[in-house]
């Protein structure tokens, strides 16, 4: 028996120290991915979750650290108020997590860079960010409807995310990729089979609710976090989501599936679901078109080019993934094609940024975060460089209305000084 438990001691000893060198050397090559802050991602009834008020964390990445905080709203922003006493101009900000911008600090992020290219050239405006990590355009849409609106914005920026916001948009899609039900069960969708009636999809709060306190639990325990500092847990954590993914798949015939959600969006050949999820998409773009100029807003729809999209070497170890060699064509960027077609069939207007993206990252200037794959300060910088030269060309924003208003005021100071 004292033999037995010796050779098991050993055995044990030997494991944790196998495990323990296993661990040092993966860390040298593999990183450790940021991980999601699921305790600041809130529960809600009809717009799925919204971000916690107050919240502040430190979102840990390779590259370092960024302070994330939200205002007392539940923005990634600088305080607002719903009313406007100085009648400044306007601009409100739409889109999911390359708006809430988590991977920089809130200065380097789009919607404050807006705000110093505006006061650089001498524009009175007032910049409010609503975007939030993870949202479809409906979700987009119920913002603006809900809260946004009453905000009463001249320009309404959104924030398009070709790469996956088209799948967002779509129940049948999102199922591909969210084999979890979390995702699914707590986002609403815009019923597709009912056009043109306009019914959304029940939003399951009350189960969301009790899987987000439990996520809440796990996450602040101490083994969570010893776990989240592990880069052989990381890798079993995505090995144990792949095999049930892959066993399902396999099941159904169609090893496939998940590539063609995540994908299928710059196929050559649109597929039939995404035929139909790109007519939602347009449903949704348009009642968002007409609610903004019922208001006396301007539409301006950008898009947010993926890394996949721009960077070559990345965009060929995508395409090695297809199923056939010429299953993708991301070059031709099929999907900014068709959304560019649905927004002039609309008379939307339309910041494309995936040329200039291309362009400067083919001359080495890197945009994003490689472990995230989100935009890095110089990727916000130059986003927001290129909408707000939009803005100003098409004079949707009026340096000289600025002017005259400090001209203005001087006057009236002038006026009111003793003699």
């Amino acid at each position: 028996m004292q033999r037995h438990l010796g050779n098991l001691a050993l055995v044990c000893v030997s494991l944790v120290l196998s495990l323990f060198l296993a661990e040092l050397f993966l860390s040298q090559f593999i990183p450790l991915k940021p991980k999601a802050k699921i305790e600041h991602r809130v529960p809600h009834p009809s717009l799925g979750w919204i971000l916690q008020p107050n919240a502040l964390y430190e979102n840990t990445m390779p590259e370092g650290s960024v302070q994330v905080r939200y205002n007392s709203a539940g923005w990634r922003d600088i305080e607002h108020t719903v009313e406007n006493p100085d009648h400044r101009p306007r601009i409100l900000i739409l889109g999911d997590s390359f708006m809430e911008a988590y991977s920089v600090s809130l200065d380097e992020a789009f919607p404050r860079q807006v705000a110093t290219l505006s006061q650089a050239q001498g524009v009175s405006i007032e910049v409010i960010n609503l975007g939030v990590g993870g949202y479809g355009t409906l979700q987009e849409y119920l913002i603006f409807n809900q809260i946004g609106r009453a905000y009463a914005p001249d320009i309404v920026l959104l924030a398009f995310y070709v790469a996956n916001d088209v799948t967002n948009n779509s129940q049948t899609l999102e199922r591909l990729v969210s084999h979890r039900s979390m995702k699914i069960d707590s986002r609403p969708f815009l019923d597709p089979h009912i056009s043109p009636a306009w019914r959304l999809t029940h939003v399951d709060f009350e189960g969301t609710q009790r899987r987000y306190v439990a996520a809440k639990v796990r996450q602040g325990s101490v083994l969570q976090q010893i776990t989240n500092q592990s880069i052989l847990m990381q890798l079993g954590n995505e090995a144990a989501v792949k095999i049930p993914l892959f066993v399902s798949t396999t099941l159904s015939g169609s090893s496939n599936t998940r590539f063609l959600g995540e994908h299928g969006v710059n196929f050559c050949i649109e597929p039939t679901n995404y035929t139909e999820a790109w007519e939602t998409t347009e449903r949704i773009l348009s009642r968002l078109q007409q609610e903004t100029k019922a208001i006396g807003s301007t539409l301006v729809v950008f898009s947010v080019p993926a890394l996949h999209e721009v960077d070559g070497q990345y965009r060929r170890k995508t395409e090695a993934k297809a199923p056939t060699p010429h299953t993708l064509c991301i070059e031709k960027a099929t999907g900014y094609q068709r959304l560019q077609g649905i927004l002039e069939k609309h008379e939307i207007r339309y910041v494309d940024l995936l040329p200039s993206f291309r362009s400067l990252t083919e001359r080495g200037t890197p945009l994003f975060w490689e472990s995230d794959r989100h935009w890095n300060a110089e990727g916000h910088r130059v986003a927001a460089k290129h909408v707000f030269s939009h803005l100003l060309t098409h004079k949707l924003v009026n340096p000289k209305q600025a002017e005259a208003e400090r001209e203005d005021d001087v006057r009236k100071i002038q006026t009111h000084l003793p003699l």
